[in-house]
């Protein structure tokens, strides 16, 4: 941003203490004239999160790790299914029997990263076992309902013919 350019040409010969007091100094001012950037920042930083801004920045992303395009796709494609199969499981009873507190560990863990810079998915790395849980919920939940109909069907059928 235009705004910052006087502070990073010293970056080099600005000690670090004074750099980063004049960098949230600049934020903060920035922030008051744009209190809304704040809001876009989190929308596209979700994106990001949740793989959902492209393949161009999911391929980036994952170059700056050297892996390969065709891994990146794979974990995304991975990511998606889980992250489905999660807002499944989200609306299972079980789901909504979980105290409270559990579900705010992941909220807080978003709030944490996202109005910062996020690329993914290590950023989202810390929500992963919330989404892959709530996934294996949405997956028991079906065995085991798709089960206990299959055992109801049978009964069905054995008081039928008996």
């Amino acid at each position: 941003m235009p705004q910052f350019s006087s502070l990073w040409r010293h970056v080099r010969t600005t000690p670090e203490a004074v750099l980063d007091t004049r960098l949230r100094a600049a934020s903060r001012r920035y922030i008051a004239a744009h209190p809304f950037y704040v809001a876009e920042v989190g929308f596209w930083n979700t994106l990001r999160m949740l793989d959902l801004d492209g393949r161009r920045r999911w391929r980036a992303t994952a170059a700056t790790i050297s892996i390969d395009h065709r891994w990146a796709q794979t974990g995304v494609r991975c990511f998606w299914l889980f992250a489905v199969l999660a807002i499944a499981g989200a609306a299972t009873p079980a789901a909504r029997r979980t105290p409270l507190f559990v579900w705010a560990i992941p909220a807080l863990l978003y709030a944490s990263v996202v109005f910062l810079a996020v690329e993914t998915p290590r950023y989202r790395t810390a929500l992963d076992p919330y989404i892959v849980l709530l996934a294996a919920v949405a997956l028991t939940t079906a065995l085991t309902t798709g089960a206990a109909r299959l055992g109801v069907a049978r009964r069905r059928k054995r008081a039928a013919i008996g």
